[in-house]
């Protein structure tokens, strides 16, 4: 399975390989998209592009596959957000893809063994999180917040003024009279 890429989705074969129309809804404006009738045997993509509707601007995107068995077909998609740098590039934020693993079975098809039939599910995605160019931030995600409580374990209670120190970062948070800390702008990884 191929996730379609921006410059795939600007490319004239693209818009010449597919029909559009419009599809509005109450924020969104849609572009749905699908392959022409001459493309029916070609393994394909259908879906909609989402457009913000003050701004005019390219938000998301979700598709299926076309053109492929029926197993494959219920269960293969994939979705696609977007957002202009401060430089004016557009690059995908998050994406995710959903692919069906098959297998074929061979036995008798009266007790129903044969054929093809789904396995399970395999979901690959990601998210981006920062785009620098140098030193100049074009975008960033806003962190995540890290919380717990610190307990003193022999004696159960709240631990309160202790600094908690996300390791290998400077990042830091200090528990409150219950305990209870706070390290904001976090962003994923393992520490």
């Amino acid at each position: 399975y191929y996730a379609p890429g921006l410059d795939m989705l600007l490319s004239p074969g693209f818009l010449e390989d597919h029909c559009f129309r419009l599809e509005a809804k109450e924020d969104r404006l849609g572009v749905r998209f699908e392959p022409i009738p001459e493309r029916r045997s070609i393994a394909e993509i259908r879906g909609t592009i989402w457009l913000d509707r003050k701004l005019a601007e390219l938000r998301a995107m979700e598709y299926r596959y076309t053109n492929i068995s029926a197993e494959q077909g219920d269960e293969a998609r994939g979705n696609m957000e977007f957002v202009r740098l401060r430089n004016g590039a557009w690059v995908i934020t998050r994406w995710d893809i959903r692919m069906p693993r098959l297998e074929n079975r061979i036995g008798p098809r009266s007790l129903g063994a044969s054929g093809i039939r789904v396995t399970g599910i395999e979901v690959s995605g990601g998210e981006l999180w920062l785009v620098r160019r140098a030193s100049d931030t074009l975008w960033s995600r806003p962190g995540l917040s890290m919380s717990g409580e610190i307990v003193d374990s022999v004696l159960g209670h709240p631990w309160s003024d202790a600094w908690v120190e996300l390791g290998g970062t400077t990042q830091r948070g200090v528990t409150d009279s219950k305990g209870r800390f706070t390290i904001p702008n976090v962003l994923p990884g393992a520490y």
